[in-house]
Formats: C-alpha cells, sequence, structure tokens
C-alpha cells in the first residue's frame, strides 16, 4: 500500500500497489478534513467516488449535504463540492474510496445504491469508519495482498447500505412503480414525448406519478428523464465519431440547439463539442 499526503487540504489518501482494470477494484480511498469554505477541483472521473461524509455541512451540485450522509460520483460526469462557510459549522470530515471495474453498476444495483449522483442517508456511518481504518491502517497490509483486502472493504460497505435498506422497509407499491417507471425510460427515453406517457405506462395519474418520483428520487420524471438522456450523449460523444446533431436525435432531442442548450446548463457550461474534446485528452 502506498500512502500520499496532501496538506492543502489536510488529507491522506491511501493506493494499492496493483490493480487489473479488468476485475473489480479500489482504485484509492482517503480521509480528509477540509477547511471551512473549501471548494474542491471540477473533476472529471474515470471511476466511481463514495464520499462518506462523518460531520460538516455543504453541497454537491448544489444538493444540500449534512453529515452523517454519503454522496456518489460516477464516471464520465464532472464532480465538485463545496464545504459551508463560517465557524459555526461543525468541521467537516469525510472518508472516501474510489473504485471501479467490471459490471460495477449490478454491483450498486445489488447493494441497493442509486446509480447516479447524488447524496444518500448513511445511518450505518459509525460502522464505515471502522471498515475504512481497517483498510487505511498500513499494518493490516503485511504478508497478504492489498488488492484483495481493500476490495473487501468496499464490500463490506456495500453490505452495510443493503442491510440498512432491507432493515428500514419492505419494498411497496411506490417502489415498483418507480422501479417500473426507471425501466421503462431506461428501454423507451428516445421515443417519449409527454409525461402522461410515464404516466399511463403505471396506469396513475400524471400527479400522482410525479409526487411518487419526488418522493422517492427528490426529482420529477421528466428531469430524470433529461438527465438520462445527457448520460446517454455522453457516452455517444466519447466513444463515437457522430455529430453533435446525430447524437441530439438519437437520445431524443427535438433539436440540437435544444439539445446543446441543456448539454450545458447539465455540464456546468460545457457545451458537447468542448466535453468530447476534453474527454479525448484523456489518458
Amino acid at each position: 500500500m502506498r500512502i500520499i499526503y496532501h496538506p492543502y487540504n489536510n488529507t491522506h489518501i491511501y493506493l494499492p500497489n496493483f490493480i487489473d482494470e479488468k476485475l473489480p477494484h479500489v482504485v484509492e480511498t482517503g480521509h480528509s478534513y477540509p477547511v471551512s469554505g473549501y471548494k474542491s477541483d471540477k473533476l472529471f472521473r474515470k471511476s466511481y467516488v463514495i464520499h462518506y461524509v462523518i460531520r460538516g455541512k455543504g453541497k454537491y451540485h448544489g444538493e444540500p449535504i449534512e453529515g452523517p450522509c454519503a454522496f456518489l460520483e460516477t464516471p464520465n460526469n464532472v464532480h465538485y463540492y463545496t464545504v459551508a462557510d463560517g465557524t459555526q459549522f461543525p468541521q467537516w470530515e469525510q472518508y472516501w474510496i474510489m473504485f471501479s471495474g467490471s459490471n460495477t453498476e449490478k454491483w450498486l444495483e445489488k447493494a441497493k445504491i442509486p446509480n447516479a449522483p447524488g447524496v444518500f442517508p448513511c445511518p450505518y456511518i459509525a460502522e464505515a469508519v471502522e471498515i475504512f481504518k481497517k483498510i487505511q491502517n498500513e499494518n493490516n497490509y503485511t504478508n497478504q495482498s492489498d488488492y484483495f483486502y481493500m476490495l473487501a472493504g468496499l464490500f463490506e460497505l456495500f453490505s452495510l447500505h443493503r442491510k440498512s435498506k432491507n432493515m428500514h422497509r419492505k419494498e411497496t407499491d411506490s417502489d415498483r412503480y418507480v422501479h417500473t417507471l426507471i425501466t421503462y425510460i431506461g428501454e423507451n427515453y428516445a421515443q417519449i414525448k409527454l409525461e402522461r406517457e410515464l404516466a399511463e405506462v403505471i396506469h396513475v395519474s400524471t400527479r400522482y406519478m410525479h409526487k411518487l418520483f419526488r418522493q422517492k428520487l427528490g426529482i420529477s420524471p421528466m428531469a430524470y428523464l433529461v438527465n438520462y438522456r445527457i448520460n446517454q450523449a455522453k457516452n455517444l460523444l466519447i466513444t463515437t465519431n457522430y455529430s453533435i446533431k446525430d447524437v441530439s436525435e438519437i437520445v431524443g432531442f427535438s433539436t440540437p440547439t435544444y439539445f446543446c442548450r441543456t448539454f450545458e446548463k447539465h455540464c456546468h457550461g460545457l457545451s458537447p463539442s468542448a466535453y468530447r474534446k476534453m474527454k479525448s485528452k484523456q489518458p
């Protein structure tokens, strides 16, 4: 295990000596105490990162954070967070773990962690901290593989989250409605035109569907649809040579102008062309 210390934001980072990019693996894990008013860099991630905030207040992409909680960063998106400025707020403390590999989306699904950038509750924060202390203790790596040891810690964290979800409630009708809509959007995102089309899928009123979706995910069904389209567009921009016009049509936007305007809104001012250019420079 290698350890790096960054004094400018009071951060320790712990990295394994070996990883296989094709297999599930931990890229790094860390522990930090960002100062009041701290603003992270806007980073383009190629891996997933879960931050476990023990205490402190701030925002992640404008979404309020107040520890204890956690928030997820996803690949192929620009991410940043800020720490509240003022002595009246508790000192921010966080652990994080960055991970990647084959079928990562399925791991998150099995752990019942939403596969989208956002903040989520972490009622098991004390147990999570003990896991981080264990995998960040270099004495634990004597005569054993840091690859497997760190991966075991990641799956322990996943297990804690799934356990917390199972303990709090069983799946309800509203859960099934929202899950059905998420699946439908994933399969038909380019063809959906109106919100009422979604309501008809689960045979409820548009108003009731809107209420359910907001209760479960914090956004409206159409906002979720737009987010999904933008994420699909990012993937096409990275992996194909399609024109901006073609990408906008493929993912379901009515005009390239509307697509570009919406893309910039979701990507902090980056146009589709600028996003593609930025990604092409990534190693």
